[in-house]
């Protein structure tokens, strides 16, 4: 029988003391970095939390301007350049389909190019929000030192009337003021006609009222929209609209009594003698007479209007005018400042029915004559707006100068973020409609 062979094991070596101190140092060496590694980490995490809460939660606090202690935070101003340029953008949007269609009958070039200017740069546009905003507050304190206030029924009146054209309805006051506007117009239409039955035109829109049910939803899309599109809560779009109301009612009240609304005017005809080196008239009467001559027929028709003979007679007989064949002269009412300097303050001295001594003017020889005068009449309604407009805007002013206002920051810090990508891509929109 064989025999099994004894297999022997290897007793294992044991470290030496240096290689055991090799192996702890080395693992203190891999401890010593995980650690490190575990901070590092943490520190990297910790610098992204605290750079989280800083964009999100101190900078939108932090403070773009304060008006008489009223505080504007970076996340007001954002909300609102977000509105603001929106608003804008469909505004120009609107603007140039009007253009385009009316051409002809409008001319809204100038207010195309302004609109143009702010969306093409985000600071200006942040400029031109950030004052609007300070100008806001000042309007608010403004109206409560005045007593005036918007009421919650006019914003809930404000609200619906938006969410009534999104539907394309009218809102119960609308639909009101509606009816009463049609029943005036075929009232008027049957006195004129004289027909007693005259009634409602059947090609007139259906008035259709906006429902409960569509304003609740209605509602609710808008507020879904302006948090989508401009960060806004519909609380926050109340605020907006109650202080473009205050804007109007202090606007008013600011400027009663502070600006005219009425003007001297006249109605007056003139008889024009021209002479060579002045460009008006007409050229083939004018051939061959000198000043001085021009100026001698002037005032031989002067004597002769005081003889008897009638204006109107003369002014087709002697007037350069080339529209005094269809108007003899009539030059119809006007106010200061229609006329050049020199024919106007002439027009104004002279009482109703007086002529007046030879005027010369850049266009020749005037006989002027006043044929009427109203020391009150009414201003222009575009007139007086703009008249009230320029004595609000120099009330703004003043009220800035006055108010306690602290600015922080630089605007071109504060606008949001994409805002300079959003000018650029108008830009670039303008450069391919250009081409």
């Amino acid at each position: 029988m064989a025999k099994k062979k004894r297999t022997t094991e290897e007793a294992p070596r044991r470290q030496t003391r240096k290689e055991i101190l090799l192996a702890n140092r080395q693992r203190e060496r891999d401890r010593k970095f995980l650690l490190l590694g575990g901070v590092a980490t943490g520190i990297a995490l910790l610098l992204v939390v605290i750079g989280a809460v800083y964009s999100f939660l101190v900078v939108p606090a932090q403070l773009v301007a304060s008006v008489n202690g009223t505080e504007i935070t970076i996340q007001d101003f954002r909300n609102r350049y977000r509105y603001e340029r929106q608003l804008t953008l469909n505004r120009y949007e609107s603007m140039r389909f009007l253009q385009q269609q009316f051409a002809g009958q409008v001319n809204l070039l100038n207010e195309i190019q302004v609109l143009q200017t702010a969306l093409s740069d985000e600071f200006t546009m942040g400029v031109r929000v950030k004052s609007t905003m300070i100008e806001d507050l000042l309007i608010a304190d403004a109206a409560r030192e005045a007593g005036l206030s918007v009421s919650d029924a006019q914003l809930d009146e404000l609200i619906e009337a938006e969410v009534a054209s999104r539907y394309s309805k009218y809102t119960a006051a609308q639909a009101t003021a509606t009816i009463t506007a049609r029943e005036a117009a075929a009232s008027e239409q049957a006195a004129n006609s004289g027909d007693d039955a005259a009634g409602a035109n059947p090609e007139e829109e259906p008035i259709d009222i906006l429902s409960e049910e569509e304003l609740s939803q209605g509602t609710a899309g808008l507020a879904e929209e302006l948090d989508d599109t401009n960060g806004l809560t519909l609380d926050e779009y109340r605020q907006i609209l109650e202080y473009g109301l205050l804007r109007e009612m202090v606007r008013s009240h600011v400027s009663e009594g502070n600006v005219e609304t009425t003007e001297p005017r006249i109605r007056a005809r003139h008889l024009l003698i021209t002479f060579e080196a002045q460009p008006g008239g007409n050229e083939s009467d004018a051939a061959g007479r000198t000043q001085e001559e021009a100026l001698a027929l002037a005032e031989s028709l002067i004597a002769r209007l005081e003889l008897g003979e009638s204006f109107d007679y003369l002014v087709d007989l002697y007037s350069d005018d080339p529209t005094a064949e269809f108007n003899q002269g009539d030059l119809g009412w006007f106010a200061k400042g229609r006329m050049v300097p020199t024919f106007e303050e002439a027009a104004f001295a002279l009482a109703v029915n007086e002529t007046s001594a030879p005027v010369e003017t850049e266009f020749g020889y005037h006989l002027i004559q006043v044929t009427d005068s109203d020391p009150d009449a009414p201003i222009s309604t575009d007139a007086l707006e703009g008249a009230i407009d320029e004595y609000f805007r120099n009330w703004l002013v003043e009220q800035q100068a006055a108010a306690n206002i602290e600015e922080r920051g630089l605007v071109s810090d504060q606008i949001p973020v994409g805002a300079a990508k959003e000018a650029e891509e108008f830009r670039n929109s303008l450069s391919v409609q250009r081409s």
